[in-house]
């Protein structure tokens, strides 16, 4: 847990799961569960260690550790959706974006399509009714710990990580539902094969529903989606941004011009992995006041759309630069330009 919490803000919903499932145990065991204290005291101290350093970060800017959660979060934007859903009601908002992140398992419509195309279903149709056998299982059971532990992580991430988030469904922030839903559909496996007699059936049910699933998601995948126009490959050029700036070196100061493109920007997590030395801003308004570029002496390269309206200003005020175009490799479709211009070819009028 305490290293969890380092690479994905989504994974905070983690920490709560436990605090809700404490609470159950709490209410269901009364004074036997105290007798659980030291180990869940050893649990979270060594959670606490391992997380320290971020700790002491955010104890120093404690406005960083929720900046991701309020950006995203829905609460933040009640008049927007209001607006949006046709209600003056926080909790129709709410039911609604409930009602949207389950609705993403059984037909698609992930918001994701504007960064990773894919609007299908979360979960192969086998797979699905697997889950849903396992989730009558584990609702029969309720009481038991481990089924309790389920549903409270299953509930926790469609309220904090789908209804509680602006234009839900978003598959990156449900992604934590993932291993409950597998644990849930290996639940509706162990059920069916419970009621076979033999254990030639048994194996026989279980070798063909494996090989079943794995079809039916290689099909999905890697014979439609990833060959689509939508595709993540085709679709999203911040692999290729950061190859680029490689290949220019450190020298280079980069401006990402947004405004005509918001899908373009220089601290996208990609490009900021890929190339984490070189320095850039990104341009999202009032473009024309950083061309020319002030108070920099390095080689300058500004990343703008193939149609941009500001190419034409850059061939003006630096008529030395270099374009270079890049396009999708799938599709050849235009991607974006790079206009290259190094110190030793200007002069900035100052």
């Amino acid at each position: 847990m305490g290293l969890g919490l380092y690479f994905h803000h989504t994974f905070k919903v983690i920490p709560i799961i436990l605090i809700i499932f404490f609470i159950f145990l709490l209410a269901k065991e009364g004074k036997q569960f105290f007798k659980r204290i030291l180990p869940l005291t050893c649990f979270l101290l060594m959670a606490l260690i391992i997380f320290l350093p971020q700790l002491i970060y955010y104890w120093q800017t404690p406005g960083s550790f929720s900046a991701r959660i309020d950006e995203v979060s829905v609460l933040n934007r009640v008049k927007e959706y209001q607006s949006k859903y046709q209600t003056n009601s926080v909790s129709k908002i709410l039911l609604t974006q409930f009602l949207k992140t389950v609705g993403v398992f059984f037909r698609g419509k992930d918001i994701g399509f504007f960064f990773y195309g894919y609007q299908g279903p979360l979960i192969d149709i086998v797979s699905l009714v697997l889950a849903l056998i396992g989730l009558l299982i584990i609702l029969v059971r309720l009481m038991e710990n481990k089924s309790s532990f389920l549903l409270i992580w299953l509930l926790s991430v469609v309220i904090f990580g789908g209804a509680l988030t602006i234009d839900a469904p978003s598959s990156q922030r449900l992604i934590g539902m993932a291993p409950a839903l597998f644990l849930l559909s290996g639940l509706g496996m162990e059920k069916i094969l419970f009621y076979l007699k033999t254990e030639k059936l048994k194996n026989s049910l279980l070798l063909i529903t494996m090989i079943s699933i794995f079809l039916i998601n290689y099909q999905v995948y890697f014979k439609q989606y990833i060959h689509s126009d939508a595709g993540w490959a085709q679709k999203e050029p911040a692999t290729a941004i950061a190859k680029y700036l490689l290949s220019l070196g450190e020298s280079y100061q980069v401006y990402m011009l947004r405004e005509e493109n918001p899908i373009l920007y220089f601290h996208h997590g990609t490009i900021r992995f890929l190339a984490p030395k070189i320095q850039g801003v990104d341009v999202s308004e009032n473009t024309r006041n950083y061309i020319p570029a002030k108070d920099t002496h390095k080689n300058l390269v500004y990343i703008l759309p193939p149609n941009s309206k500001f190419l034409p200003l850059l061939h003006q005020v630096y008529p030395y630069g270099q374009e270079r175009y890049f396009t999708n490799p799938y599709n050849g479709k235009a991607w974006f330009v790079g206009y290259e211009i190094r110190q030793d070819n200007y002069n900035i009028e100052k």
